[in-house]
């Protein structure tokens, strides 16, 4: 594992260049001890004293005589590859973090994921870019906006692209089909699924939405992390509201035009009868950002039997390194 450090040598006969790091920020005045020293004209640095999923700081100081110059502050993660797109996080870190976007044409499209599961529905995002997220130590990848609608849970689980698991999945219909799919793309292994949508730790089903005296009951605010969902889709778009951020602020960086196309999402949680969590956005109430759940007209977290096809399909591509 190593960071390597590029820089410009702007001070021609140079005597060398003081190299700093430190895990946080640091100025002029709280320089920390020098790490190494390069010999002038060098302008390449290998640090291979990094410790894996570790965040580091790092500024260069060139020297001549007594005179010095020092570079501007560079953040860099020690990270192994982490599949395709960006390897650089932009919030967060490996728990719960956000590296950026992958656009389809570097990835995959809509129209050949249909293809490969054999999958019914209408396009509704073929061409659609990948958030890319770091989850309890996984990479995950999936549409900004909906693949397919018209699509039923029924139709997904019978396409073996739920759960993720090589067995039939947690689901209470008596159903037997193996959950593991596995699709290649460009030479990787990506395991297909669905997003964990129920929060935990877990409320009674019939207490989201109806009961008011529930403060985060629309949010999904107030201690309701581990959910993959609220985790990852929560946060993607802040709006002042706090959400239950481990490391505020997550990321606002993402227009949220960019987004307003979810849809209604299957997940792959449901109820002890024969409804489905489904998770989306709303624009009423909450400024943008992502509801606790969809219904037509109030928040629900059990809305859809597991058998029609209101919602949309938004996968869960886990990179297999």
């Amino acid at each position: 594992m190593k960071i390597s450090l590029n820089w410009k040598n702007r001070t021609p006969g140079a005597d060398g260049t003081r190299i700093f790091r430190a895990q946080e920020p640091f100025d002029a005045a709280s320089l920390p001890g020098v790490l190494d020293t390069v010999a002038g004209g060098v302008s390449t640095y290998d640090d291979s004293a990094v410790v894996s999923g570790e965040r580091y700081y790092y500024r260069t100081q060139v020297f001549k005589g007594e005179n010095t110059a020092l570079s501007s502050q560079l953040e860099a993660w020690a990270l192994p590859r982490t599949g395709p797109g960006p390897q650089q996080l932009m919030d967060g870190d490996l728990e719960v973090g956000f590296f950026g976007e992958v656009a389809a044409t570097d990835f995959i499209n809509g129209a050949t994921l249909q293809s490969r599961f054999a999958l019914p529905g209408a396009l509704r995002n073929s061409d659609t870019n990948w958030f890319k997220f770091a989850y309890k130590g996984k990479i995950l990848f999936t549409p900004v906006r909906p693949i397919l609608q018209t699509v039923t849970w029924l139709d997904l689980y019978n396409a073996g692209v739920v759960y993720g698991t090589d067995d039939f999945g947690n689901q209470p219909f008596g159903l037997q089909v193996n959950q593991r799919r596995v699709i290649t793309i460009n030479g990787e292994n990506f395991l297909v699924r669905l997003f964990e949508g129920r929060p935990k730790p877990v409320r009674p089903w019939a207490n989201y939405g109806t009961d008011t005296s529930y403060p985060g009951r629309n949010t999904d605010s107030i201690g309701l992390e581990g959910s993959e969902w609220n985790d990852l889709m929560n946060r993607v778009v802040t709006n002042g509201l706090p959400f239950s951020l481990r490391k505020p602020p997550f990321i606002g960086a993402i227009p949220q035009n960019q987004v307003l196309d979810l849809g209604s999402c299957w997940t792959q949680d449901f109820d002890t009868g024969t409804k489905n969590l489904v998770r989306s956005q709303t624009l009423t109430n909450i400024g943008g950002a992502y509801a606790v759940t969809y219904s037509d007209t109030s928040y629900q977290i059990y809305v859809n039997s597991w058998n029609t096809f209101n919602p949309t399909w938004r996968p869960v591509l886990e990179w297999l390194p």
